[in-house]
């Protein structure tokens, strides 16, 4: 018998904790008391029960009341008919879709199992939990946000996923440190090359379905993509000529090339991107799994284009065992 193989994608979307606290919002906003039977489906719904594991694991259990005085707030309630607007368009999602859009950018071994919870909860922050294989991505109801940005957020979390089952945990075991700690954080560009798989082609606007505050910052950013380059290669440089010495100031100063969409995502977007115009997309997908490899072969793509972009200095990439 021949053997079975895995299906690529297994995503499903779970809708009932949003769901039930809409019931609850809506009634609350009708002048309604709320039944026993609606709190019940609340709070035996998958999605709050993943919730409440996924604090407990980070030992900060879920307070059932305080969640209650939540969705009985005036704010919600004010926001009804935006909320049920925007988790019906949530529930209706075509996350499949995402799902091979995302895999379209990852190695041929990737796979994504995920299960995706669309979730009201106080906080407004969207976030994954669990293992690689099978995670849980819990993403905010968020008002503001088109269902093109959405759909464009859970493909950029569905890459993440997809890359963490293709790709070893760590591609440079054996460097010392802090050498080791640097390429690690190096990881950060999968930002950005999640950016380029939400969008689908490095001529798509990254941020074509953020709202305006989002697009401008990000142009203005992609402008100032030199100065953006040259902070990270600063690292790269103190890591290699020793002024960065310890594995907590590697994380510490990696950590802040985030932000909102910091030097992670734009010089990981505007890497892939010139790598994937000049090179072609799988060149840029055998480059994934290693920081390194992508940052030579961005050298190549960037002399190939002969374009006025910064290149990492070869010497930096020897240094880190990736010229």
């Amino acid at each position: 018998m021949p053997r079975q193989l895995r299906p690529a994608t297994a995503v499903r979307l779970v809708a009932d904790e949003s769901e039930a606290s809409l019931a609850i919002i809506e009634r609350h906003a009708r002048g309604e008391a709320v039944r026993p039977s609606e709190w019940g489906a609340l709070f035996a719904s998958a999605g709050y029960r993943a919730l409440a594991a996924r604090d407990s694991a980070f030992g900060a259990p879920r307070n059932d009341s305080s969640f209650a005085r939540f969705l009985m707030g005036d704010s919600l309630a004010a926001r009804a008919p935006a909320l049920a607007e925007r988790v019906r368009a949530m529930s209706r999602l075509d996350v499949t879709a995402a799902a091979r859009q995302a895999l379209s950018y990852a190695p041929q071994q990737a796979r994504i199992a995920a299960t995706i919870f669309p979730v009201i909860k106080p906080q407004p922050n969207s976030f994954v939990f669990g293992p690689d294989t099978a995670p849980q991505l819990f993403l905010f109801v968020n008002t503001d946000e088109t269902p093109a940005h959405f759909f464009n957020r859970l493909t950029h979390e569905l890459h993440h996923v997809a890359l963490n089952t293709a790709c070893p945990e760590d591609p440079a075991p054996n460097l010392p440190q802090p050498v080791h700690a640097l390429v690690r954080n190096l990881g950060g560009f999968g930002e950005g090359l999640a950016m380029l798989a939400a969008a689908g082609s490095p001529d798509v606007d990254a941020n074509a379905e953020s709202d305006a505050a989002t697009r401008a910052r990000w142009d203005a950013d992609v402008k100032d993509y030199p100065r953006q380059f040259a902070q990270i290669e600063a690292m790269v440089r103190g890591v290699v000529s020793g002024q960065i010495m310890t594995r907590d100031s590697v994380r510490a100063l990696a950590q802040t090339f985030y932000g909102a969409q910091g030097p992670w995502y734009v010089v990981g977007w505007k890497m892939a991107a010139a790598i994937e115009k000049e090179l072609g997309r799988p060149a840029l997908i055998a480059a994934m799994c290693d920081p390194r490899q992508l940052m030579a072969t961005y050298n190549r793509a960037v002399m190939h284009a002969n374009a006025a972009l910064p290149t990492w200095d070869e010497r930096l990439l020897a240094a880190l065992g990736g010229g």
